[in-house]
C-alpha cells in the first residue's frame, strides 16, 4: 500500500500570482517580438518602450484579474457580453502554435525521459 501524503496548505496570494503571470506573458509574448527589433534599431527610444511594458502589463494584470479572480464574475459577464468592450478582434488571424515555444516544449519533454 502506497502512503498517502498530505498535501501541504500554503496560503497562496492571488494578486501576486496574478501579477506574476502578467509579467511574465508580456515578456514572453508581446517583448520578446518584433517590438524588441524595433526597439534595438532606434524605431523606439528607451522612455518610450519603458512606457509601453508598462502600459501592457497594466492591462494584462487587469484582463487577467477579471477572467481568473472569482471576485469579478459579474463584471466579467458583462465585458464578455458587451459588444464594445472586451470583445474578440474580427480580422486577426487566428492563433498558431509557436515554434520557439513549441521547441522550448520539446527540449524540456526530451530531458524528463528517462535514459538508458
Amino acid at each position: 500500500m502506497t502512503p498517502t501524503r498530505k498535501k501541504r496548505q500554503v496560503p497562496v496570494d492571488f494578486d501576486q500570482v496574478i501579477a506574476d503571470l502578467a509579467l511574465r506573458m508580456v515578456l514572453h509574448c508581446v517583448r520578446n517580438t518584433v517590438i524588441e527589433d524595433y526597439h534595438s534599431q532606434g524605431k523606439l527610444t528607451d522612455p518610450e518602450m519603458k512606457a509601453f511594458n508598462k502600459e501592457v502589463v497594466n492591462k494584462a494584470y487587469n484582463f487577467l484579474q477579471i477572467v481568473l479572480n472569482p471576485d469579478y464574475e459579474e463584471q466579467k459577464e458583462v465585458l464578455f457580453s458587451s459588444p464594445y468592450l472586451f470583445y474578440k478582434p474580427s480580422h486577426w488571424d487566428a492563433p498558431e502554435p509557436d515554434r520557439d515555444f513549441m521547441a522550448v516544449l520539446d527540449a524540456i519533454a526530451q530531458e524528463k525521459k528517462p535514459r538508458r
